[in-house]
């Protein structure tokens, strides 16, 4: 494998999942797919997500998916989710390999963002 390209995410309310990602740094376009329906296409660097909607089963307890983000100005990226009521699983810790937090997206998908070390 050389890499992740594309990262396909279905939500209930493909909107709110769009505003929580977008306050991590992606920057959607909103695309107009067979029989009508949209899908909103985000990129960061050569990964591009693509947010559509669907429906999950209330019965289904916890995400299939869960992944980290390298993010700049973690403090800034939690604040500024914290904003749009987002709920923050595990606040910012500094670890011996950086900062990490960890909250849900409005889907309830663990996200986990990260930010390297900072020199000293």
């Amino acid at each position: 494998m050389k890499g992740l390209r594309s990262l396909a995410l279905k939500s209930s309310d493909v909107l709110a999942l769009r505003d929580f990602y977008a306050a991590l740094g992606f920057v959607f376009q909103e695309n107009r797919v067979a029989k009508g329906s949209v899908v909103w296409r985000g990129q960061v660097g050569p990964v591009e997500l693509v947010l559509h909607s669907g429906s999950r089963r209330k019965e289904e307890a916890t995400p299939e998916t869960s992944f980290r983000i390298q993010v700049e100005d973690i403090a800034g990226k939690i604040t500024a989710l914290r904003k749009l009521g987002i709920q923050i699983v595990l606040d910012l810790e500094f670890l011996d390999d950086g900062q990490t937090a960890v909250v849900l997206d409005p889907d309830g998908r663990s996200v986990e963002l990260w930010a390297p070390p900072q020199a000293s």
